[in-house]
């Protein structure tokens, strides 16, 4: 480690303590907008201006779809594809008014298969969640679509305390787990001990493989660290909150391409990570107008990023070569399912 990365830890957590103590101040409109005026920099990068995503592109491609506040993720490097999270689906089986969302599983499924011709490497999913892997069953029991390999943590009810406010939880993780049974799919769950997958010419490393025994499932989530063959990284920060929120970024550093945490939220987007991630392109899964204005301001003022909201915007395709640049997937967008999931939890 360099004097100078030292010096940007240090700096970075005084930040986090003027965000901590200011926070209130800067969720103000007004204040909000004079910062990134004084910054110079644009509010949004809106994907409607964004070039269109052509297959053909050449490089490692990280497809963001466009599940309005949901999680769906298809890497795609050297002709191999891995799927990470696919969203939520329609199912509720709970029966629960506020559960009752319009899904994306088929958009999910197409979208896969148009792209990777419906072969996955493999399938992750980040956590227990509806909005993250609550269709995933679903597209993996499509029958037009194989998979080798799901990854996922272990879950057990009794371990979080989300009780009043959590999803189905326990009936997500285990059809996931059925899904993949019946298709003959193997399940690795001791993720800790797997060290660096590749997909193609991806080396991935897995991050925040413990649990932290708070009782918010958010604060176990898997994080997963991208590099190309050229040095590039990316870095998809599911919804990791909590501890991991400081520890992370700690490890991570400076990436070129950043799923940004929880949506956009503010427990999982701190001051501290736009210092350290400092990304030149951030997309949130989540509508513009369900952002913080806090958030904005630490990735478009502070850490000079472009930011893209898959919600508003429609997807966006990450294309990492020796360099890196989005695109707009604006052919498929226009398919995807979803319905608005401001305030639910996540």
């Amino acid at each position: 480690m360099t004097f100078l990365w030292y010096l940007e830890v240090a700096a970075s957590c005084l930040l986090t303590g003027v965000h901590l103590l200011l926070s209130p101040l800067l969720s103000g409109g007004v204040v909000k907008m004079l910062a990134l005026e004084l910054a110079g920099k644009p509010q949004y990068e809106e994907t409607g201006s964004l070039p269109v995503f052509e297959p053909g592109l050449e490089g490692d491609k990280i497809h963001v779809l466009r599940t309005i506040t949901g999680d769906a993720i298809l890497l795609e490097s050297d002709g191999h594809f891995a799927l990470v999270d696919a969203g939520d689906d329609a199912a509720n089986p709970t029966g629960r008014e506020d559960l009752a969302f319009a899904g994306t599983e088929y958009y999910v499924a197409d979208y896969i298969k148009r792209v990777a011709g419906g072969k996955l490497d493999f399938a992750v999913g980040t956590h227990a969640h509806n909005d993250h892997i609550g269709a995933m069953d679903e597209v993996l029991l499509d029958p037009a679509i194989t998979c080798d390999t799901l990854y996922l943590k272990r879950y057990t009810d009794s371990d979080y305390s989300e009780k009043e406010q959590a999803w189905d939880n326990d009936i997500i993780y285990d059809d996931l787990l059925n899904a993949a049974a019946a298709r003959g799919i193997a399940v690795e769950q001791d993720i800790a001990e797997l060290g660096t997958i590749q997909l193609g010419n991806f080396k991935i490393k897995f991050l925040n493989t413990g649990y932290w025994g708070t009782g918010a499932l958010n604060d176990d989530s898997l994080g997963m660290l991208l590099t190309n063959r050229y040095g590039r990284k990316a870095f998809l920060a599911a919804d990791i909150s909590g501890p991991a929120v400081i520890t992370t970024p700690l490890e991570v550093g400076k990436v070129d391409f950043l799923k940004g945490g929880h949506h956009g939220r503010m427990d999982g987007n701190l001051l501290f990570c736009a210092a350290l991630y400092r990304p030149k392109y951030v997309a949130f899964t989540h509508t513009q107008a369900g952002n913080y204005a806090e958030v904005d301001y630490y990735y478009t003022a502070v850490a000079r990023s472009n930011v893209m909201y898959t919600g508003t915007f429609g997807g966006v395709v990450a294309v990492m070569g020796r360099s890196t640049a989005c695109y707009a997937i604006n052919e498929y967008c226009s398919g995807a399912g979803g319905a608005e999931m401001d305030g639910v939890p996540g």
